[in-house]
């Protein structure tokens, strides 16, 4: 049996986050659960915990988006990629100038951070 290794609830929450980010105007909860062929209230159940979570949230109209911690996510990873670059580079200048006192900051909300 295909993904019988998997978690299906995980399987189905993604699922409903691919879905809704590929509509423009969002989905209802109805829409949803048709277009995935699941029960309304397993829908109701995942979309309410991916709206709790940040990853989905509703609007006036009860139509369902992707939430800011879709955004949250991938940003986290082009941070990483951008402190993984920052350190290479300061090793290359630590490597030219060994005797030199080299600082990195970092702004973060409300402070700046050294390392």
């Amino acid at each position: 049996m295909p993904n019988s290794d998997m978690v299906q609830s995980v399987l189905k929450a993604l699922d409903i986050l691919r879905l809704t980010a590929a509509s423009p105007r969002g989905m209802r909860l109805n829409e949803i659960a048709e277009a995935l062929a699941m029960k309304t209230s397993t829908a109701h159940n995942l979309i309410r915990t991916l709206c709790a979570r940040g990853f989905l949230c509703k609007d006036s109209a009860s139509r369902f988006h992707p939430g800011n911690a879709i955004q949250e996510l991938a940003s986290l990873k082009s941070r990483n990629l951008v402190m993984l670059e920052a350190a290479n580079l300061l090793r290359r200048i630590h490597g030219d100038l060994p005797q030199a006192t080299i600082t990195f900051s970092e702004m973060t909300t409300g402070a700046i951070r050294c390392r």
